[in-house]
């Protein structure tokens, strides 16, 4: 069931901002993108200049703070970040961060202040600026093929693939483990019951590809197409994928981690009650078994002799 919500859901990796940051969140699947932004055209951003000195004393001044202990104060975090959101179209993250620091501002956490907002916008990857009149994408439906947001898309669709296939074989494995309890033949029964084990076994293998290859895809180099820091327009974005991404993966990767834990489980399981029927060896004939064996091809236990019926008790009393 879990692979059902996992595998088709853009929840395989995410582009996710901070509140404070107003860029809009992007759902990275294996076949499709999901994203507001979408449904809107969006220009690529323009190459920005850095900013000067008098800018930055203009655009990121925070009011009163050095006064008191201004930084350890609680919710003063949104000062700082009000400070970079009116900095972001002139100024790099770089250049507001070491400006921040200089201020100078009250209380111990000042610095940490600075950094913390850095740390929500920083883009841990190479951008590049496109040059083109032709927007970065045309407004239309919310959800594209991830193949118009990163250059990935063909590893991402395996993954899918991987996915999908493991819980066909799971769901095969499943129905032959409900059909052999209304077997009574017990030799079709083990049949049916090493089958269901050998689908289980496919099916834990393509979960452990899916694993695999995304695995393999987050450290691997990819460029897709993400909003800016200046949030004025597009651009490209150069690295790993899980830098990109910001994180290892999202709820449908973990889904299908828990899910091979899982069919690891049922196999063990699985394996250790084969096992103990084999070990039994075969069954022994009940009653009603022995009684529909014909008396020719019955073993001479099966074929007992009529007990002697003592001669007193041949005889009624008259």
């Amino acid at each position: 069931m879990m692979l059902v919500v996992a595998v088709p859901n853009c929840q395989w990796g995410n582009l996710k901002y901070a509140k404070f940051d107003g860029r809009d969140h992007v759902g990275i699947g294996a076949w499709e993108t999901c994203s507001v932004i979408f449904e809107s055209e969006q220009d690529w951003a323009k190459t920005r200049s850095e900013c000067s000195q008098a800018d930055l004393n203009t655009c990121a001044s925070i009011k009163d703070c050095k006064i008191g202990d201004f930084s350890d104060q609680k919710g003063s975090n949104t000062d700082y970040e009000k400070s970079w959101v009116n900095c972001r179209k002139i100024c790099s993250p770089k250049a507001w961060e070491a400006h921040c620091i200089s201020m100078g501002c009250g209380g111990s956490q000042h610095t940490v202040q600075c950094n913390n907002v850095t740390k929500a916008v920083h883009q841990d990857f190479q951008v590049s600026y496109v040059d083109s009149s032709e927007p970065a994408w045309t407004a239309g439906d919310r959800c594209r093929g991830v193949g118009e947001l990163c250059d990935n898309d063909g590893t991402l669709g395996q993954v899918g693939g991987f996915g999908w296939a493991s819980f066909a074989f799971a769901c095969i494995a499943q129905m032959l483990l409900v059909a052999h309890a209304t077997i009574s033949n017990k030799a079709r029964k083990l049949k049916v019951l090493v089958a269901s084990l050998a689908n289980f076994a496919v099916s834990w293998v393509c979960l452990l590809v899916c694993w695999a290859l995304f695995a393999n895809a987050v450290g691997s180099k990819a460029t897709c197409t993400v909003i800016d820091a200046s949030a004025t327009g597009a651009v490209r974005a150069t690295g790993n994928f899980g830098d990109i991404i910001n994180a290892s993966g999202s709820y449908s990767y973990y889904f299908v981690v828990l899910s091979w834990l899982l069919t690891t489980l049922v196999i063990g399981v699985l394996a250790e009650h084969i096992y103990a029927l084999r070990k039994r060896g075969p069954a022994q004939k009940t009653a009603d078994d022995a009684a529909m064996v014909p008396k020719e091809n019955a073993s001479p236990a099966d074929v007992a002799a009529p007990a002697e019926v003592p001669e007193a008790a041949q005889t009624c009393d008259v």
